[in-house]
């Protein structure tokens, strides 16, 4: 940041020097890789010295347990996915990282549309992405689809991505309106697999929130919603709704259908 102006971000100048929003002055220094890959146009950036996201095991576990099925699923997603610690990635929409103190990943920069804690780049995700064309390893796209008003953001994801790069998208579909008013929609396996192979990748696999967890959650929110407005017979009913969600996962066959589904995460590779 700028020695007198150390709260304000900084934009990129199109010789490739940083400069202070308040007072123009340059500061070339302390880019690290960020600086390599960004294109050359004028960008508000957000650099947070000393950011870590790590956390304390105790304080992960604790963090996790909070979570609905659907988040801890996109978690194991991307751990399943082993991505080399030493490549350079984006993770676009990246919000408030929920998924960094897990994931282990340094050369991870972080994209979004506000200054959330350890961004790297504040932009808007709805416009080109301020980072040069195949630049990038992999790209990290979590629950975000929904929240842009069209898919432009593959077409860019694919410009930055090198040559078999990688990219992990997760999107709900069986899911309440959140986050509102910027949500927009719930894509279905077969935009996203014709969308996919239209902006040059191929497809690798895909997994599914499972029918019961999509079950689990789509009648908690309807309980909850009830239950505090103060009704009596809501309260009552989710107990039985709960003992039932109990007799079902010990004796019920749970499936994987793509028609209910609480949404689909993606891994594919730019051909």
């Amino acid at each position: 940041m700028c020695s007198k102006h150390l709260s304000s971000p900084l934009f990129l100048s199109t010789n490739l020097e940083l400069h202070c929003f308040e007072c123009g002055s340059a500061k070339a220094e302390g880019v690290g890789k960020v600086g390599k890959v960004l294109s050359t146009y004028p960008l508000q950036i957000d650099f947070v010295e000393h950011f870590t996201s790590e956390l304390p095991i105790r304080q992960k576990k604790k963090l996790k347990k909070s979570w609905t099925d659907w988040r801890q699923e996109n978690l194991s997603f991307l751990l399943s996915e082993n991505i080399n610690k030493k490549s350079l990635g984006l993770d676009l929409g990246a919000g408030t990282s929920p998924f960094s103190p897990f994931l282990d990943l340094p050369n991870l920069i972080s994209i979004d549309f506000t200054r959330y804690p350890g961004i790297n780049i504040v932009c808007n995700l709805s416009e080109n992405i301020p980072i040069v064309s195949e630049s990038i390893d992999y790209i990290i796209m979590t629950n975000l689809l929904e929240h842009l008003y069209d898919a432009r953001i593959i077409s860019e994801a694919s410009r930055v991505l090198k040559k078999n790069g990688n990219l992990y998208i997760t999107v709900p579909f069986l899911l309440g309106i959140h986050q509102e008013p910027y949500d927009y929609h719930r894509y279905t396996f077969y935009f996203l697999e014709k969308k996919l192979k239209e902006e040059g990748f191929e497809i690798e696999h895909v997994k599914l929130l499972s029918d019961f967890s999509t079950f689990k959650k789509l009648v908690e929110t309807y309980f909850r919603f009830y239950i505090q407005k103060g009704n009596l017979a809501a309260k009552l009913l989710w107990r039985i709704q709960k003992f039932i969600n109990y007799c079902l996962i010990k004796f019920a066959l749970i499936n994987f259908r793509k028609e209910f589904t609480g949404g689909y995460m993606i891994s594919a590779k730019k051909s």
